[in-house]
This record gives C-alpha cells, sequence and structure tokens, in this order.
C-alpha cells in the first residue's frame, strides 16, 4: 500500500508529517495519515502510543473523541494498545462524553469489564458521565446494561442527581423511567 491510497494522494505535504506523533497528527485532523501509518508495518513507535497531549490525551482516546470509529479500530486491532496510558477509562470516557455511540460499542465489546470503568478521580460510572455531557444516545444505550441507574460516584450522586443538577430533565427522565 503507497501513503497515496489511504490519504487521497501523495504529496510533498506528505513528507512535512513524517516526524509528527500519532497524536500530533490526530490534533492536525490527520486520521487518514494516522490510518495509513497503523496499516504500515514498522512505522508506528512507542512515543507514538504512550504520547499524551496537554489534556491528558492520548491518540486513542483522541480518536474516540472525535468519533473516528476507523482509527479506535485500527489502534486496537494493530497495536499493543494497552500499553496506552489510562486506555480504558479515558477512551471510554471520551467516546461517551461526546456521545459517539459506534465508538461505545466497539470498545464495551472488546474492554474488559467495561461496566466496571469509573473515574479515578470522582468516582463517576458511566452513566454519571453520560448524564453530565447530555450524551443522550449512549445514555438511552447504557441504561439497560446497568444492573441498576442508582450507582454513586464518591460525592454520593446517581447519574439522575447529576442530571438534574445540570436542569437536563431529558436526561433525568430517561433514567427516572429505568426499573
Amino acid at each position: 500500500m503507497q501513503r497515496g491510497d489511504t490519504t487521497g494522494s501523495a504529496s510533498d505535504d506528505d513528507m512535512s508529517l513524517d516526524g509528527l506523533t500519532l497524536i500530533e497528527l490526530m490534533t492536525k485532523g490527520k486520521e487518514n495519515e494516522v490510518l495509513w501509518r497503523l496499516r504500515t508495518p514498522g512505522t508506528i513507535t512507542d512515543d507514538d502510543l504512550t504520547t499524551l497531549d496537554g489534556d491528558g490525551d492520548s491518540v486513542l482516546s483522541m480518536a474516540a473523541l472525535s468519533g473516528s470509529l476507523p482509527v479506535v479500530q485500527a489502534l486496537v486491532e494493530l497495536t499493543p494498545y494497552q500499553r496506552i496510558p489510562n486506555f480504558a477509562w479515558v477512551t471510554m470516557q471520551r467516546a461517551v462524553a461526546y456521545n459517539h455511540l459506534p465508538v461505545v460499542t466497539y470498545l464495551w465489546a472488546v474492554l474488559a469489564d467495561p461496566l466496571e470503568l469509573v473515574s479515578p478521580t470522582n468516582g463517576n460510572t458511566l452513566l454519571h458521565h453520560a448524564a453530565d455531557h447530555s450524551a443522550m444516545g449512549v445514555l438511552r444505550w447504557l441504561v439497560p446494561r446497568f444492573s441498576s441507574v442508582d450507582v454513586t460516584n464518591n460525592d454520593g450522586e446517581t447519574p439522575f442527581l447529576v442530571a438534574v443538577s445540570n436542569a437536563d430533565y431529558t436526561c433525568a427522565a430517561v433514567l427516572a423511567a429505568y426499573p
């Protein structure tokens, strides 16, 4: 496969991308270049997987927050993604916050124990996070997967209370309707 096969066309601009890490490429919106590198043997370095941006995002969590299912899939299927710092919580949290249901459902299938994912800082579950960000599509998908929507975070708040405190009564209604 040649670089032009996935990026549209090979150009002099392609050469200026060679020194960038995958996270830098994602920041620049160069998802096709990321995919090309992931699919080209010998082009991924340890720095590509372990570098974090200023917000603590890895290339995997950045792909999740941008909703790039092809990049998320390629990272999981073609790299030792478990070496990526905070790969499970941060990646799933970003996909939930930005309401990217295809990414959430893919990660749900590949991550171990997604029901057990909680924020290391405040104990929020994925339900809390969906309610906090008004991620209705993801919230509706998540609700039946939890045995109870009355889970509490470190402050004793349920996802319902998070939704009400944000004056998001639509999210609160979805949570209240669940038995």
